[in-house]
């Protein structure tokens, strides 16, 4: 029944982010469901039981995701079996590697689960919280880089629409978008653990302190780009 669940997550989290990004629906995609696209992705994880159970579920939802975004290489006709079938192999192969150092530390906390949920220690929701961030930023960034670089049907496409949150792109480039659209998803999706759980009666201060801390980095960023509209430009050149 697990399994069966965490495919569903899987699958969940690929339609939602093929649904954020512009599309035939949404020319200009979605912000508001790039946040949570992530949401059943990590729900599916912290649900694994083993690296390859781990590897399994976000190779799908990868692969997923680029068949849902990319369905157009279809086209290529007597190609279409390298174009459209290649590439999707690749990104399910490449899915299962990227599922398992995001296993890594939902794997750690496991074994502190117990100390979790008596309070003892704090400090284990935010490692899942921020590493699960900071692996999916380093996977777009890498999926994004170099000669073979395929940035479509990142969650940082969905973010067009939001000008003022993505002007800090002049400070940490694009990534600086998907590690806030990671973060938050990842934050969303730990609170829903902790009420699944019907845990009230404990105090996890840590998550409160992270999830003020996510909207804290929004509310910066938000400001920031502001200011960036708001400011006075004066033109350098001009051009006949």
């Amino acid at each position: 029944m697990i399994v069966i669940l965490q495919v569903f997550y899987a699958l969940f989290s690929a339609f939602i982010t093929a649904a954020a990004i512009p599309n035939e629906f949404l020319s200009l995609g979605s912000p508001f469901l790039g946040l949570f696209a992530l949401v059943p992705l990590y729900l599916s994880i912290s649900y694994s039981h083993s690296f390859k159970n781990a590897g399994r579920i976000v190779a799908l939802q990868m692969g997923t995701v680029h068949l849902l975004t990319s369905f157009w290489l279809g086209n290529f006709k007597d190609f279409a079996i390298f174009t459209i079938g290649g590439s999707a192999m690749v990104y399910f192969i490449w899915g299962y590697f990227w599922g398992q150092l995001l296993y890594i530390a939902f794997l750690y906390t496991k074994k502190l689960q117990l100390r979790e949920r008596a309070g003892t220690i704090q400090w284990s929701i935010p490692i899942r919280i921020f590493c699960f961030a900071a692996v999916w930023t380093v996977f777009e960034w890498y999926k994004s880089y170099g000669f073979f670089a395929y940035p479509w049907g990142t969650i940082l496409m969905s973010a067009y629409k939001w000008k003022l949150l993505s002007q800090i792109c002049d400070i940490t480039g694009t990534w600086g978008l998907t590690f806030l659209f990671a973060l938050f998803s990842a934050v969303f999706a730990e609170g829903l653990l902790i009420i699944r759980r019907n845990d009230f009666s404990k105090k996890y201060s840590s998550y409160a302190n992270t999830a003020a801390f996510c909207m804290t980095l929004f509310v910066i960023s938000i400001v920031y780009g502001t200011y960036q509209f708001t400011k006075t430009r004066t033109p350098t050149k001009t051009i006949n």
